[in-house]
């Protein structure tokens, strides 16, 4: 009995994440000022919504996905995950294992993004974690600083697997009885959260991440909630801004989220601003949070690298939904006697043939940072970053109909010539 209140406990915990990755989602469409039930809501609408040049044509065809997914897809799905991690996992413990005692770390800083890893990887924020464990698949083993980096891989083993195997076929079973339409899709990330959630709960420290609110963040606090519930720990979370809190529209400075799930652990909270913080209050914590957790502002800071180029430099910060824009302004600036250098978006792939043939400079180096004189982006924290180094940057809406590109072209430009004219 005990087991199954734990098994419906963390059920809940689940549907608790994907509710929260739903109201991120719809989030998407509403700043980009798009219906969500004209274009059918699937999961991680900012990846595939920039693949498809007409996505209202693919409806039928995402409506006939959705219901296989519902009966055989995701089973599949987990079927495929399962064996997968079990074929990483005899790769990376081919060699000689270390034993691994969980109950020394006091201090676990969980990363599940690039961009995490490299804030993890940060001196500057004053953060000493006792361990980094890497769900970015970027690190295998090292040592950064007095700090030891290990791939999650290296922390789990068989009985975790085949365990998550198990609880993850059950978890979708529940899930997909109650979900509707599109929403079925979510629950491709079922094996990974419950895996996650194993590892997770093995160490009995403190924990440090950087995700905000979505279902990585929601895994962590309910594992602290439901340790908390049984009587077995005191533990906090100390949790640490990757991205600035602005709509993607650029007409907004601070967006507002009704997230289900809200964060009851925080006992550190570190921010960019005063600004940032009144989002994180009044959309990501409880209340009961709010009022015992310490507050620590900071700046996030990048290294430049110099560059050894004559002409004036332009950096475009880059993103799936506006690759065409930026394909487009790529042709159109080179033209007119621009260096143009692009760094796409590290979480998402997209197509860098198009961006080759556009005259412009590939950046895909994860932590390389041009010294530019001037940057292009959507809302974007590099151009915090940037600006700490006194460079300035133009911002443009994330989603940009092409019978506007002529209005921005003409209006950047003359921002170029400008700033082009005032450094001679």
């Amino acid at each position: 009995m005990k087991n199954k209140n734990k098994s419906n406990i963390l059920f809940k915990d689940y549907q608790a994440a994907c509710e929260n990755q739903l109201q991120i989602d719809l989030s998407f469409f509403r700043q980009l000022d798009l219906d969500p039930g004209t274009y059918y809501l699937a999961p991680r609408p900012d990846v595939w919504f920039s693949k498809l040049k007409y996505p209202l044509r693919f409806k039928a065809l995402f409506l006939l996905f959705s219901k296989s997914w519902k009966f055989l897809g995701s089973y599949l799905y987990i079927l495929v995950m399962f064996f997968l991690t079990l074929g990483r996992f005899i790769k990376f413990h081919s060699g000689e294992n270390k034993e691994l005692c969980y109950e020394q770390y006091n201090n676990v800083f969980f990363t599940f993004c690039s961009k995490s890893l490299q804030i993890a990887k940060d001196d500057g924020l004053g953060i000493q974690p006792d361990l980094i464990v890497d769900f970015t698949g970027e690190i295998n083993e090292q040592i950064s600083g007095d700090r030891l980096v290990l791939n999650h891989y290296l922390l789990i083993n068989f009985r975790d697997i085949v365990h998550s195997l198990f609880k993850s076929l059950k978890f979708n079973y529940l899930f997909q009885k109650q979900a509707k339409g599109f929403w079925v899709l979510e629950s491709y990330t079922v094996y990974n959260w419950v895996l996650t959630g194993v590892l997770v709960d093995k160490f009995k420290g403190n924990f440090i991440i950087s995700e905000h609110y979505d279902r990585w963040a929601v895994l962590v606090d309910s594992c602290i909630s439901n340790r908390k519930a049984q009587a077995k720990c005191l533990n906090t979370i100390t949790l640490i801004q990757h991205g600035i809190v602005q709509s993607l529209n650029g007409n907004e400075s601070v967006f507002n989220l009704n997230l289900p799930y809200k964060l009851k652990n925080i006992r550190y909270l570190y921010v960019y601003d005063q600004e940032s913080l009144i989002f994180f209050e009044n959309n990501v914590l409880m209340t009961l949070a709010k009022k015992t957790m310490d507050v620590c502002f900071f700046s996030p800071l990048i290294k430049l690298t110099n560059l050894s180029c004559e002409k004036f430099s332009v950096l475009l910060v880059g993103h799936p939904v506006c690759l065409n824009f930026h394909i487009a302004l790529c042709i159109y600036l080179s033209k007119n006697g621009f260096n143009i250098y692009y760094k796409p978006h590290p979480a998402t792939k997209c197509s860098l043939d198009k961006l080759r043939a556009s005259e412009c400079i590939l950046i895909v180096e994860k932590e390389a940072f041009p010294k530019v004189d001037y940057l292009i982006s959507y809302p974007s924290t590099l151009t915090l970053e940037y600006e700490q180094h006194s460079i300035s940057s133009y911002v443009h809406p994330l989603f940009i109909d092409e019978s506007s590109y002529e209005e921005y072209f003409i209006k950047i430009l003359s921002i170029l010539n400008l700033r082009k004219v005032a450094s001679c």
